[in-house]
Order: C-alpha cells, then structure tokens, then sequence
C-alpha cells in the first residue's frame, strides 16, 4: 500500500469485499467500475439530494 492508495474493507449485499484503492476514489465509481453495480449513480455531488446515501456500520450517511 503506498501514500496514494490504501486498503478499504467492506461488506456489499452480503459479500466481504477488501481491496487497495486510490485514496480520491468516490465510493459510487467503487461500485460502479470495480465492483459492477451500475446501479448506483451520482445525484448533486455534494450529498444534498440523497443519491450518495449508504449505510455503514448501521447508520446512513451521505
């Protein structure tokens, strides 16, 4: 792992994911390009709107 990248760990409907990423990756282009999810989208980019809600560790946050 160096300076511009680091370790995330994570579970997506159900599945533990862990893997090294570039540390200015968006978490939707995460879903989108690493993982497949086309289904997520961006709304306002700046979390106005709702669209980037997620929830982790039980709690939603934007």
């Amino acid at each position: 792992m160096t300076a511009k990248h680091w370790r995330i760990a994570l579970t997506v409907n159900g599945e533990a994911i862990a893997r090294e990423v570039p540390v200015r990756l968006n978490l939707v282009d995460f879903l989108r390009h690493d993982l497949g999810f086309t289904g997520s989208h961006v709304g306002c980019e700046q979390g106005a709107c709702g669209a980037c809600t997620i929830v982790m560790d039980g709690e939603t946050v934007r």
